[in-house]
């Protein structure tokens, strides 16, 4: 894979300049976590590398076929179980562990329960599950550690860091969270509100 390539990004939402003139690599096998203030344009970034926003100016290139998408919001079926949530969207033979992930992320005991009797933070890592078992060359990651205690969060932050090493992924994550974005190491991006070239 090719690294992510942004040259000279603009987003404005009525009248309201969120990105401007962002330039930025984001380097192939490398976790780049993004922070930065509440409406700076975190997951704007992330939408516009994913397709989903294509109301910029500037360019984006090197972003492959296939992308694994964690939004802010859970998005879980609740009449469905946590592991069916997560066979839902992996592909037969697709390569990933969902037992290792499970474990990975402290949930293989409660891979039974209907995803509405989950807790938040149980909810937040089914659907990080979910992006992890999709399998992707490039994994956007928006607040995975939302609803999450802090001694849990820096756990599963660890095992992040590790298993994003050897795996070698391309993973861009959005994260407010200092501890966490310590515990992950990898680069970081900070996003300013006032300037983000």
């Amino acid at each position: 894979m090719e690294a992510v390539r942004l040259r000279d990004i603009g987003r404005n939402y009525n009248g309201k300049q969120v990105l401007s003139k962002l330039n930025i690599d984001f380097k192939p096998g490398v976790l780049t976590t993004v922070t930065g203030p509440s409406g700076c344009g975190k997951t704007t970034l992330l939408n516009i590398i994913s397709g989903l926003d294509d109301g910029y100016t500037g360019s984006v290139v090197g972003v492959p076929g296939k992308i694994a998408y964690m939004f802010q919001e859970n998005r879980l079926l609740p009449w469905m179980s946590l592991l069916e949530n997560i066979e839902f969207v992996v592909q037969p033979g697709g390569g990933a562990n969902i037992g290792e992930i499970l474990e990975m992320l402290e949930l293989s005991a409660h891979k039974d329960k209907k995803a509405s009797e989950l807790s938040g933070g149980m909810a937040r890592r089914c659907a990080l599950a979910r992006a992890l078992c999709y399998d992707a060359p490039l994994l956007l990651l928006d607040e995975p550690f939302n609803g999450l205690d802090r001694d849990l969060k820096l756990r599963i932050a660890e095992k992040l860091r590790d298993y994003f090493q050897q795996k070698n992924a391309t993973v861009i994550l959005v994260s407010h969270d200092l501890e966490a974005v310590q515990a992950l190491g990898g680069e970081v991006l900070a996003l300013d509100c006032a300037e983000n070239s």
